[in-house]
């Protein structure tokens, strides 16, 4: 009995001292991940002016109005404009039709065949016009390595640090959420630091998104992360780590390889 109490003892210990050395990383905030993100949703609407320009299809030997096109822009209607607002039959009639003499046009228009464009009108218009706003993004970097030779270098354990950035000067970022390696994390401010662990030459999958006071949240991002721990033979210690991201934020933007 004193030795499986001695043991479960041992166990406390060693469980307070790794949560507690998880939370010298980030002391407010990493807890259980909330559901999945509902993406960005963000819209604002401007109003436009604009004018209508109108114009007659007129029948030449009566001058009966047989079609009329709106448009929005100067100079005559174009093919596809008469066609769209005048239909088949009566494109095929205009475009096919022979041109009347200059002669006839001048003196009697009334015996031109088919029909002619005439300008009726322009009108000063407004419309309401829905605009997709710039949705939150998350970059990812590593704190106090150095880039070294394709990957990164890093004295002390790694810490990924996800910083998220939001475009609407009204807004702010609540949280940055995520997943490392199936396990959930969750960061109450718009700057998140992860302790990085050890791992096989596969690496493990980094998947991360922030949620927005405005109600909606980033797109969900994601990482390669591999992280090699190295032991030189004076017993200095370096971890390697390899970050494979179309977030990862460093000079050159470029991505670290994983092999």
């Amino acid at each position: 009995m004193r030795k499986e109490k001695g043991k479960l003892y041992l166990k406390g210990i060693i469980l307070s001292i790794l949560f507690g050395s998880l939370s010298l990383f980030n002391t407010e905030s990493v807890f259980a991940t909330p559901d999945p993100p509902p993406k960005p949703d963000r819209y604002t609407t401007i109003t436009v002016e604009y004018i209508t320009y109108e114009w007659w299809l007129m029948r030449w030997e009566d001058s009966e109005l047989v079609c009329k096109i709106i448009i929005e822009h100067e100079d005559l209607p174009s093919l596809n404009e008469v066609y769209v607002d005048c239909g088949e039959d009566l494109y095929n009639a205009w475009i096919e039709q022979d041109a009347c003499p200059f002669e006839i046009i001048s003196q009697t228009p009334v015996n031109c065949p088919g029909y002619y464009l005439h300008f009726a009108s322009s009108t000063p218009r407004e419309r309401d016009l829905v605009l997709a706003l710039p949705p939150p993004v998350v970059w990812i970097n590593l704190k106090g390595c150095i880039s070294e030779g394709g990957t990164n270098r890093c004295g002390l354990a790694p810490v990924l640090v996800l910083h998220g950035d939001e475009p609407l000067v009204e807004e702010e970022l609540l949280r940055i959420n995520g997943e490392l390696d199936g396990v959930p994390f969750s960061c109450s401010s718009a700057s998140c630091e992860l302790p990085l662990s050890e791992t096989d030459e596969d690496g493990v999958i980094l998947i991360f998104w922030a949620d927005s006071s405005y109600g909606d949240s980033s797109y969900l991002f994601n990482a390669h992360l591999r992280v090699i721990y190295v032991e030189a033979e004076n017993n200095e210690k370096f971890w390697y780590v390899d970050i494979l991201s179309e977030r990862l934020k460093t000079t050159s933007r470029k991505c670290s390889i994983l092999k």
